[in-house]
C-alpha cells in the first residue's frame, strides 16, 4: 500500500465538543421529520402510490431496522389523508 494512503491513528477519530452543539441536552433537539438522505426513494414511492391503475405493486428493499416499513406507512397515511374516502359497496 502506498504511503499516501496510510492513516495515522489520530486521523481515525474526530472529537466533538458538546459545548459546540449549542444545546444542554438532546431533549432540546426537534425530532427529525421525513427520511434523511432518501430523496430518490421518496420520489419513487410517491410516484408508485400515485398510480391508480389496478395490477401495479411496489417492492421496498432495505436492511432490517432501516425504517423502510415506517417510511412506507407514513407515505401511505399522508396520501390517504389527502384523498376522499372511497364509496362503500
Amino acid at each position: 500500500m502506498p504511503d499516501d494512503c496510510q492513516l495515522e491513528a489520530t486521523q481515525l477519530h474526530r472529537e466533538c465538543e458538546p459545548t459546540s452543539l449549542g444545546i444542554e441536552t438532546t431533549a432540546e433537539i426537534e425530532p427529525l421529520e421525513g427520511v434523511l438522505g432518501q430523496s430518490d426513494a421518496m420520489e419513487a414511492l410517491e410516484f408508485g402510490v400515485a398510480v391508480s391503475a389496478q395490477g401495479y405493486n411496489m417492492f421496498v428493499l432495505g436492511e432490517p431496522g432501516s425504517g423502510r416499513v415506517t417510511f412506507v406507512r407514513q407515505i401511505l397515511q399522508a396520501r390517504a389523508a389527502r384523498e376522499d374516502t372511497p364509496p362503500d359497496w
